[in-house]
């Protein structure tokens, strides 16, 4: 496995900008694993990158039940068709233009599990996007043009790590699993 680095130095680009600057760092033949550093997985990935090189997705995104206000929106074939903020009643449909305006399908809800992976495909829709974006717009702006984005269930224990006390309570957890 080759880990590359690519630091923000000047200010942070969110996880869409990071991304857009890391990608000449990344090869532009195959899809990338992108996984955020604050996030423990205990699972093995290769099932969410076996799904991702199954379906021809331009990018599968790791999912959770969501936890937070803001939500992913799919449909009942894993698709993402949209994204709500469940506190102030936003709305950013992502459904191909010929689908929009439509009745909503049935809808899946869902949380992002900070873990994904990208097509070439979906990396070079961020080519317009500016320096500073969520990854989330560039899936929504791929979901409009057509593109496949999917979701994939995260199995097994994941945890967001982000703070110190959130670090802590996992080692704890590890070192009493053992």
């Amino acid at each position: 496995m080759e880990v590359l680095f690519s630091p923000e130095v000047e200010r942070p680009l969110e996880t869409g900008g990071g991304i857009k600057r890391a990608r000449n760092l990344l090869g532009r033949d195959a899809p990338v694993l992108v996984h955020n550093g604050d996030v423990y997985v205990a699972a093995g990935l290769g099932p969410l990158l076996a799904a991702h090189a199954a379906s021809g997705a331009a990018a599968t995104v790791l999912t959770v039940a969501p936890d937070d206000p803001r939500a992913l929106l799919f449909d009942t074939a894993d698709r993402l068709v949209g994204w709500m903020d469940r506190t102030t009643g936003a709305l950013q449909d992502a459904r191909p233009s010929g689908e929009r305006g439509g009745p909503w399908p049935t809808l899946r809800v869902c949380g992002y599990a900070c873990v994904q992976v990208l097509s070439p495909r979906l990396l070079a829709v961020m080519d317009h996007q500016d320096e500073v974006f969520s990854v989330r717009d560039t899936w929504l702006e791929a979901a409009r043009r057509g593109l496949r984005v999917q979701r994939f269930d995260s199995v097994g224990l994941l945890d967001d790590v982000g703070t110190v006390e959130r670090l802590e309570a996992l080692r704890r957890w590890l070192a009493a699993a053992r």
